[in-house]
């Protein structure tokens, strides 16, 4: 267990500030927010000026693609809470302790926040889940943030999660503060509370003359100000910042009041920083570009030049001259024998649209196995158009092991969840949990395609073997239900059966015998 990180330190809080505010932390949580953008679906503005950038003299003619490859892949990952798991707190027959559980997740939207926090963990590879306690209702609220909405700080030695700092654009310090008013079409902030300025301020927006951060470690929660003034040097004008805290009245001490981070950090990669950047975004970028020459290529053919060849003393005679589909040209000739007979020729591009295709169609492939999306159907195979082709290489995708990856990585961080439910509802003194309690999550096995009468008598057979027990045979049935149950069921099961024979058997010795 690590120190507790003194953020009531002014220095301390001046340095994270300083390292928040720095190129690097930024430049971080741009791409965070520019991928989050690419999955979403504002795809349009980033192919486009990728576009300008390669084609400076003619990307206003391109026709723009923008399909977004980085949300087909994220969602087709993000499966892990396609149906709820189960949840129970392990070792307990109270149903009062489950059912508390139970209205928890469902008042505070954890139901919700949890897929959405799959996705999020799949696009960036790492996100923080907020467990939080309102103060007036006294009721939860879990929020799924990503990574251009918070700052962390980590333990160099053992990774452990050692502060979380949120950025807010002024003192209403409210999970509300999400707004963005970047431009739809430039994806850069236009206005003074950008997204930039909700966590570290961007280039783009220098109107915010103050930020406030909000900060928590172990045992302590603090509000700092960071006040932008300008100052007359002799060097002329400068830039001045101070950092102040803000007063607390409900809180004096500044004190984290369950003394215990109320957030869930989650990382796919076991380095103490954050993950290496996903390159999903810039792939999807790069796909969509080889789609746009595609698609400029096969609009071009359509369209061509009709050129002539004629004597001088022809200038200005085919002006008034139109082509279009079936029609004929009548062109004058010289009666001059050493003139050059007049002559037309409409040149037409003939780009090679298949060569282009099969580019564009290995590339998307390679980056579908890359992100463990291995299809069994070939994209673009023959009798399949490109979009067929793309559509049922990923529903034949298999990405059941990357989903129960994930689950093993959720069984984890619900039950760090748990651990600070416990630590919120024993400080509001209404805790119907104990210190020692835990939580068992059980994500449900997809059953395997066979039928039941297969399934049956796979069963028979091994239970006349010896191979296994009958409560294991339940546990066949029913993937889902877990060792102790099996038995109790299977227990329950032979009572049954035993009670039935016995009110067949007959009350006495037959007649005669």
């Amino acid at each position: 267990m690590s120190e507790n990180l003194d953020i009531t330190d002014i220095n301390i809080v001046t340095q994270i500030i300083s390292d928040i505010e720095g190129s690097e932390e930024r430049a971080r949580k741009t791409a965070n927010f520019d991928a989050w953008e690419v999955y979403s679906g504002n795809v349009y503005p980033y192919v486009s000026k990728r576009i300008s950038e390669v084609r400076p003299r003619s990307y206003q003619g391109y026709t723009i693609s923008d399909i977004s490859f980085s949300k087909v892949i994220t969602d087709t990952k993000s499966k892990a809470y396609k149906e709820q798991p189960i949840r129970k707190i392990a070792g307990t027959k109270d149903e009062t302790k489950n059912e508390r559980l139970e209205a928890i997740y469902e008042e505070g939207d954890a139901l919700r926040q949890l897929p959405f926090l799959d996705t999020v963990t799949n696009l960036h590879k790492h996100s923080l889940l907020w467990v939080n306690n309102l103060d007036d209702s006294e009721q939860y609220q879990f929020m799924t943030l990503q990574g251009y909405e918070y700052s962390v700080v980590r333990d160099k030695q053992t990774g452990e999660l050692t502060a979380v700092i949120l950025n807010y654009g002024n003192l209403d310090i409210t999970v509300g503060a999400r707004g963005d008013n970047r431009d739809a079409n430039t994806a850069t902030a236009v206005g003074g509370d950008g997204i930039d300025n909700l966590i570290a301020e961007s280039q783009a927006d220098s109107a915010a003359q103050s930020k406030v951060y909000a900060m928590w470690s172990k045992d302590n929660y603090v509000i700092a100000k960071v006040q932008t003034n300008t100052v007359d040097t002799l060097n002329g004008k400068a830039v001045e910042k101070s950092v102040t805290f803000v007063d607390q009245p409900k809180n004096p001490q500044m004190e984290n009041v369950i003394h215990r981070l109320p957030f869930v950090f989650l990382s796919q990669e076991m380095a103490i920083d954050y993950p290496t950047l996903s390159p999903l975004k810039a792939q999807t970028i790069t796909a969509n570009q080889q789609l746009s020459e595609l698609m400029t290529a096969a609009n071009i053919q359509g369209v061509g030049q009709l050129m002539f060849k004629y004597p001088e003393k022809f200038e200005g005679k085919f002006n008034k001259i139109t082509t279009g589909l079936l029609s004929a040209i009548k062109l004058p000739q010289s009666d001059n024998p050493e003139d050059k007979a007049t002559d037309a020729e409409y040149i037409s591009p003939s780009p090679d649209l298949m060569g282009m295709k099969d580019v564009t169609l290995s590339y998307i492939k390679q980056v579908l196995n890359e992100h463990g999306l291995k299809h069994t159907s070939a994209i673009g195979s023959e009798g399949q158009d490109f979009n067929s082709g793309l559509q049922m290489a990923i529903a034949n995708s298999s990405v059941q092991d990357l989903i129960e990856m994930n689950q093993q990585t959720y069984v984890q961080v619900e039950r760090e969840m748990f651990e600070i439910i416990k630590a919120w509802d024993i400080f509001r003194g209404n805790s119907v949990f104990k210190e020692d309690d835990k939580l068992d999550v059980v994500f449900k096995k997809p059953k395997v395609l066979i039928s039941d009468a297969e399934v049956l008598a796979n069963i028979e057979k091994r239970l006349a073997l010896g191979l296994i027990e009958k409560w294991e045979a339940l546990r066949i049935l029913d993937p889902n239900l877990s060792e102790e149950d099996a038995r109790e069921k299977s227990s329950t099961i032979m009572t049954a059966n035993m009670d039935s024979v016995q009110q067949l058997m007959p009350m006495g010795p037959m007649n005669g015998k």
